[in-house]
């Protein structure tokens, strides 16, 4: 899917300026007029948003649906080093009491790195998943009701989504925050969900993670798939609505 978008996108120049050379030659050469000239570029504005835009939404809806299945494996053995801006973090998560629960490694198109270095507190009631996306370190706080309910604290990059039973929160400040911010945030869940799981080895959560994907990965990904749509649906409305006003100035 991640080929059918780079083709896509390739191709998207080259489409533009052959249809507006094309669409000018037609023009000068008077087998278009101006009558008949905004309605194809209108059509050919919407075109090519769709054909922008639909790949998009495609490699969003397989990278949703596809992560449902996909589960992570077990690499403790091998003891993976950390990069050294996800080391910074581990080494600052010790210092805040969490200890190495071990590694999992996961199969991702199109990133090079995919290994998940994983941490609990000494209550097994937090687990800490690092990790290393282009450069960019990144963490997640991750809490277990008894009700299967999940809270996610993702720093520093994130977003704030609140679905049923599951909730993820963004916090970009700084680790000894995020943390705090995320222990308080369960304090008050628990009064709805019950007493956070004692999870404190890398089996129990390799053990949830297909229950968490079938339930929660669609709350997870899913903003992505209806940002794509979203964008595709403005860009379609703004050409139509401002096609529409010079219409009407015309008249």
């Amino acid at each position: 899917m991640a080929q059918v978008q780079k083709f896509f996108s390739g191709m998207l120049g080259l489409v533009i300026l052959v249809a507006v050379i094309g669409l000018r030659f037609m023009y000068r050469s008077g087998k278009i007029d101006d009558d008949s000239l905004i309605p194809i570029m209108i059509a050919f504005f919407v075109g090519v948003i769709l054909f922008a835009g639909i790949p998009s939404i495609l490699s969003s809806a397989h990278s949703r649906d596809s992560a449902r299945t996909r589960l992570a494996r077990d690499i403790s053995r091998e003891n993976p080093l950390p990069p050294a801006g996800a080391q910074k973090m581990i080494v600052e998560l010790n210092a805040l009491g969490f200890h190495r629960i071990g590694e999992t490694a996961t199969d991702m198109p199109g990133l090079k790195n995919s290994v998940t270095w994983w941490l609990a507190n000494n209550k097994g009631s937090v687990a800490v998943e690092v990790v290393e996306i282009q450069n960019t370190p990144m963490l997640q706080f991750t809490t277990v009701f008894q009700d299967d309910a999940v809270l996610e604290t993702i720093f520093p990059n994130g977003r704030n989504i609140t679905k049923k039973n599951y909730y993820m929160r963004k916090h970009g400040h700084n680790i000894p925050s995020a943390l705090q911010e995320h222990i308080k945030t369960a304090k008050n869940l628990a009064a709805k969900h019950g007493l956070p799981r004692t999870m404190p080895t890398l089996t129990d959560h390799l053990n949830w993670e297909p229950t968490y994907r079938e339930l929660y990965i669609n709350h997870k990904l899913g903003w992505s798939v209806n940002k794509a749509m979203v964008n595709v649906g403005i860009m379609t409305l703004l050409v139509i609505f401002f096609a529409g006003l010079y219409l009407l100035s015309g008249q």
